[in-house]
């Protein structure tokens, strides 16, 4: 990766935090782990904040796999009860 991309995947891991971190969003509720609409809800905010800010030299196989890994890292953490982003 160039030292671009580098910082744009630093910037995306950034505002997600950032996202997750909000006062209360709508789309992180309590136990969301537990219930469907409410992943597929999470899944979604990863894929467009990720969307927004990673480098457009990541193909959609690499974006694909790099929403997933952040998605179940969230969903890994959700579901022994870390509390990670605040």
């Amino acid at each position: 990766m160039t030292k671009e991309e580098t910082q744009k995947v630093r910037l995306a891991s950034q505002s997600l935090l950032h996202r997750c971190g909000m006062k209360r969003p709508t789309w992180l509720v309590t136990d969301w782990f537990r219930d469907s609409q409410s992943k597929g809800k999470v899944r979604s905010e990863v894929e467009r904040v990720l969307d927004a800010h990673l480098p457009q030299s990541f193909g959609r196989a690499v974006f694909t796999e790099k929403c997933n890994n952040v998605f179940d890292l969230m969903l890994n953490y959700a579901s022994q009860g870390v509390k990670w982003a605040m």
